[in-house]
């Protein structure tokens, strides 16, 4: 099982350049992906704008989107800046969709929040015909470095997510709900993986916070708590987000049980030492 971590979007905002420093600091440690997370109205980077980023100063881990709210935005725009970041990192992208559960994103840039599951499955189809030279008409942005494009994953435990994920996509991202919500959902996704009468296997990725060090469990009920709010799912995602070596080896070994293919650990917190950590804690497994 592949190790990701997530970069300081969401924290640290006070000092921009610690996503570059997480960036170069990831590959360094060893790890084989960096990640970002995606909302509009709150105090987050722009997960797009951030991975070019991370790609002009590392060379080797791979980008995630983990994930893009897409619907949110026009499919030619989506088409163009993915192909941009995937381009500038040499075909390092994998595009993980969602199509989120905050209203007031949607509200935002005047998009139906109640058609958006539509909106995304027209979208996953107009990629799908870009990247794979079966439009008429032009390409929005340059080629992606490989035909049909960076791999798609699809976030989201509803039906449809799931659906989505076995028909239009390479696989799934598991985003709250640790390694239980994991393995529940990926044989969902395995079973409709089969009933479309898909070749292979679909990549299957999770995604948990982590905190560590002395300090860590007031740092997960301070940034969960404050960055989520009344979210239905902040319970669930504040038990399952580790607070000690011996919790995230736990975690890692849980996912790895369940075939998780990538594991991304996201911080709840920007010092650079949680990375630090991380890497301590993974290479104990």
């Amino acid at each position: 099982m592949r190790i990701g971590v997530g970069l300081p979007t969401a924290v640290g905002l006070e000092d921009g350049g610690q996503v570059v420093t997480w960036s170069r600091r990831a590959e360094e440690l060893g790890f084989d992906s960096v990640a970002v997370i995606d909302r509009l109205m709150a105090p987050t980077y722009d997960p797009l704008t951030t991975l070019a980023a991370a790609a002009a100063v590392t060379s080797r881990v791979d980008l995630y989107t983990s994930i893009l709210l897409s619907a949110l935005r026009p499919a030619a725009l989506v088409a163009a800046q993915v192909a941009t970041v995937d381009r500038i990192s040499g075909g390092r992208l994998w595009l993980g969709v969602g199509v989120g559960s905050r209203k007031p994103d949607y509200d935002a840039v005047g998009s139906e929040f109640g058609r958006r599951g539509r909106h995304m499955d027209d979208q996953l189809a107009a990629l799908a015909g870009w990247w794979t030279g079966t439009e008429d008409f032009g390409t929005p942005g340059p080629p992606p470095v490989k035909s049909g494009g960076p791999p798609v994953l699809v976030g989201g435990a509803s039906d449809a997510a799931i659906d989505r994920a076995a028909h239009s996509a390479a696989g799934w991202i598991c985003g709250v709900g640790g390694a239980p919500a994991f393995a529940g959902g990926a044989d969902r996704v395995r079973q409709a993986w089969s009933d479309e009468g898909r070749a292979g296997r679909p990549w299957l990725a999770s995604v948990i916070n982590v905190a560590l060090g002395p300090d860590a469990v007031a740092l997960r009920e301070s940034f969960l708590r404050w960055y989520y709010g009344a979210a239905p799912f902040v319970d669930q995602l504040v038990a399952n987000t580790p607070t000690s070596p011996a919790e995230l080896q736990e975690a890692i070994a849980a996912h790895e049980a369940a075939g998780c293919d990538e594991l991304l650990l996201f911080p709840c917190a920007a010092d650079l030492d949680q990375l630090d950590r991380f890497a301590v804690a993974r290479t104990n497994v």
